[in-house]
């Protein structure tokens, strides 16, 4: 039976071929009608370059996206063009599961005293109709039309087939002592099979690498001497130039091209430049135009109304093209052959790289997938203008960071970025880093409502971090690196969700290594700031150095030799890939953490590991399947772990939603809302590691592994608090194999609000707008991360029951 899920896996599929087909009709079209331009303007040249300037176009065709996007890859600037429709979802590809709270159901007191869950079923009278997914009934359409031009190619080769089957050597010794003449002055090396076959009416060659000729039935007994050396002639130089092949290759891309009308009309042309080249050949060696003309229109006159041109190349297929070759034959311009000029064949090769880079250059693009917007900002210190800063966008859920332009005279810049990269959650918000050498660096976070604004970067003073990294001998350790990753501006604390920059690597500007005497020193650490230090080295553990203070030196850091955790990962399921995914490693006493990659035998070594109990998993969602964890791995210093292998397994889904008790509806609670468990597969203990992001309308839909799952909601934003069925804050979920269990529902309730209004002011006086307040607890840790931003006046409301009266709150920029 055909699923929901399979369905919309194909439909996606489906989305793919036509973005592929559509961006060939734009591109194709382009460079063919940029050819076309160049073949008309050498219509008096050799008609050999014209004729190989189609083909090598037309076998291009069929992988130019492919280009475009390796060329978007190694760094060409492309504009994409944002016009394809976008890919959307058909509603019933997504059923949510009920919003009807569990305990209203009938069987709601056997739920209360076994609290077990139902599995879903699909009601009885839901049928699924391929009409709500239509990519794939347009897919469906493009295929039929493309079967069927394929079954035409089929049939033609099925016949030419029968006719070489059919037909009979050719013995006659003056016949083959003529093409074995011609064969050896063309210098073709291949053997040439000459057939004569009652089933034909024209000559014509067939194959390329055991080419045959075929002749209709005493064919040459009628001909002249001169008429049967130009027939040997036409064919063999269809022979040499390779055009059988051409034909088929021309014939496939047009078959799965076939809504190009350009692809149609080139594909005549170099049907009718291959003739011509054939003529020009015999006419080299002849130069009796007009009976070779006599020859062609005795052969025409027995031309059946339809002949299958497919996988062939022959003396005459079409009236259209015989007129044309007619009227070159008889006007002798067939013998006007003229070479291309040093110039002529420069600015040919010109043309086409530059036809070629505008093609690849342009690609098409969904809509509002590459709407881009410009940043405006200025760089300053002490609210002077800073010229020369440089400017990078900082990709926060990437981890990356790109230099995108300078800072002006005036401390201006602009850079631009896509507007689908902003986003109002803080893991995610794009960073914009001023860095000038005379000073340290700064930063602003951007959100959707600054993309119209003119933001403001103020640089800080540099200040020095030094230190020494010795082993636990006391010995330095050279080129360790030391990666600056937390920055903020609260004394004493980590401030890991103040100002989330992951800038680290010695190879880069804002991290450095040691010395030959294990020596550091990061000099460009902002006035006044606080830092987490992240230090390693091969064959050492890692070690966390926070929080340091901006202006410290002689830092002393140790580390002791590394931990390393061995072993593979298993497939039990067919087809599924063991090599490149990523595993994880997380520590239960005091969250060390680890990440490699599997290789290709899906084996893989986590190493660098500081001492600590591990739990180690896959951290791909892989399809179809979910992997069954090693738990509480005991690693110590310089030991190895070995054999900590990982069993792919079918797992199963669980689905709900987030539901107000007093509404009855879904919704989601804060921006970073997230459903999560822990269960066969993935750690019992620690942070969760396998997570479901939650739905605008409050679903979910998290993999699980078969056996009990503990499912729990995270991050319940404020004012909500929870309440189950039985008051308590979690699930039991028993998963079996491939199966999906539904209205797994968490309710909350809305609590009582009280607000404060707080207005944040600069040392001027004047408001600050979009500012983020936090709330510390007594040790200095942040315990909300955000309560709330500032608006245009300076103000911000806080619900008051979130920080209490012995509670600081902190004014973040």
């Amino acid at each position: 039976m055909i699923t929901a899920e399979l369905l919309s896996g194909f439909n996606r599929i489906a989305y793919e071929v036509m973005h592929y087909l559509l961006s060939v009709l734009w591109q194709s079209t382009i460079l063919i009608s940029a050819v076309g331009l160049l073949s008309f303007l050498l219509c008096r040249k050799n008609v050999k370059i014209r004729h190989g300037l189609l083909v090598g176009v037309m076998l291009i065709i069929p992988v130019l996206p492919l280009l475009s996007s390796l060329a978007g890859q190694s760094g060409v600037h492309r504009k994409e063009i944002a016009v394809l429709p976008a890919y959307s979802i058909s509603p019933r590809q997504i059923i949510p599961p009920t919003t009807e709270p569990l305990r209203d159901k009938p069987q709601a007191q056997e739920l209360l005293l076994s609290n077990t869950i139902i599995p879903a079923k699909a009601p009885a009278h839901e049928h699924i109709s391929i009409l709500d997914y239509p990519w794939l009934c347009v897919l469906l359409a493009y295929l039929v039309v493309a079967v069927y031009f394929l079954l035409k190619i089929l049939s033609a080769r099925v016949r030419i087939r029968h006719w070489i089957a059919s037909g009979n050597a050719v013995i006659d010794e003056h016949t083959i002592d003529l093409f074995s003449g011609l064969k050896s002055q063309f210098r073709i090396m291949r053997e040439v099979y000459i057939v004569e076959s009652p089933c034909v009416t024209v000559p014509f060659t067939i194959r390329t690498f055991q080419p045959v000729i075929l002749l209709p039935e005493g064919f040459a007994e009628q001909l002249s001497e001169n008429e049967l050396k130009a027939t040997a002639i036409h064919e063999l130089s269809h022979v040499k130039c390779n055009d059988a092949l051409t034909a088929t290759l021309i014939s496939l891309i047009r078959t799965f091209f076939f809504f190009h009308p350009l692809i149609w009309i080139a594909a005549k042309q170099i049907s009718y430049l291959a003739e011509l080249v054939c003529d020009n050949a015999v006419m080299e060696l002849s130069s009796d135009s007009a009976s070779y003309a006599g020859l062609l229109s005795r052969i025409a006159e027995n031309i059946p109304r339809r002949l299958p041109t497919e996988y062939a190349a022959g003396i005459i297929f079409s009236g259209s093209v015989f007129y044309r070759r007619m009227k070159v034959l008889l006007s002798e311009k067939g013998i006007q052959i003229q070479r291309l000029s040093r110039l002529a064949l420069t600015g040919t090769a010109v043309g086409i790289f530059l036809s070629l880079a505008i093609a690849l250059a342009v690609p098409l693009a969904e809509k509002g997938t590459q709407s881009m917007i410009t940043i405006s900002g200025k760089v300053i210190v002490d609210d002077k203008p800073v010229a020369g800063a440089k400017i990078f966008v900082f990709y926060q859920s990437e981890r990356k960071f790109e230099q995108k332009s300078v800072t002006d005279k005036n401390g201006m810049f602009t850079v631009s970025i896509s507007e689908s990269l902003l986003t109002g959650e803080r893991w995610n918000r794009l960073a914009i880093i001023a860095r000038h050498d005379k000073y340290s660096f700064g930063w602003k976070y951007l959100t959707d409502e600054e993309k119209n604004d003119t933001i403001s970067i103020n640089l800080f003073k540099p200040e020095t971090i030094t230190g020494t990294i010795k082993d636990e001998s006391g010995n330095p350790i050279k080129n360790a690196d030391i990666n600056v990753l937390h920055i903020g501006y609260s004394s004493g604390m980590d401030v890991f969700d103040t100002n989330l920059l992951f800038l680290g690597g010695k190879y880069n500007e804002f991290g450095t290594g040691t010395d030959q005497n294990g020596n550091f020193t990061l000099d460009m650490v902002p006035e006044g700031s606080t830092v987490a230090l992240y230090c390693v080295a091969p064959g050492f553990a890692y070690v966390w150095k926070s929080p340091v203070t901006a202006g410290t030196e002689g830092i002393p850091i140790v580390l002791k030799p590394e931990g390393r955790i061995e072993g593979s990962v298993v497939s039990s399921l067919p087809d599924i890939s063991v090599k490149n995914i990523s595993i994880g490693a997380q520590g239960i006493l005091y969250s060390w953490w680890g990440e490699t990659t599997t290789d290709e035998n899906g084996t893989y070594i986590l190493k660098n590991l500081p001492e600590d109990y591990y739990n180690v998993f896959v951290l791909d969602d892989l399809p179809d399947c979910t992997a069954a964890a090693q738990e509480s791995v005991k690693v110590g210093p310089g030991t190895t772990i070995k054999n900590v292998d990982l069993i792919l397994i079918e797992g199963g889904f669980i689905t709900g939603k987030i539901i107000d008790t007093e509404t009855g509806q879904g919704f989601i609670t804060d921006e970073h809302a997230d459903v999560a468990i822990y269960g066969p597969s993935r750690p019992k203990s620690g942070a969760a590691v396998q997570t479901s992001k939650i739905q605008p309308d409050g679903s979910y839909k998290i993999r699980a592994a078969p056996g009990k799952n503990y499912i729990y909601k995270m991050q319940l934003g404020f004012p909500w608090t929870l309440e189950d069925i039985q008051g308590d804050n979690y699930h039991w979920v028993d998963v079996k194999n491939g199966e999906t269990i539904s209205e797994v529902n968490f309710y909350v309730k809305k609590d009582k609000e009280k607000k404060v209004t707080v207005k944040v002011t600069t040392p001027d006086g004047s408001p600050a707008k979009n500012i983020l307040i936090q709330s510390l607890s007594e040790g200095g840790f942040i315990e909300f991360p955000s309560l709330g931003r500032t608006d245009k006046d300076g103000i911000v409301e806080i619900n008051r029951f979130r920080v209490k009266m012995n509670k600081t709150i902190m004014a973040v920029d």
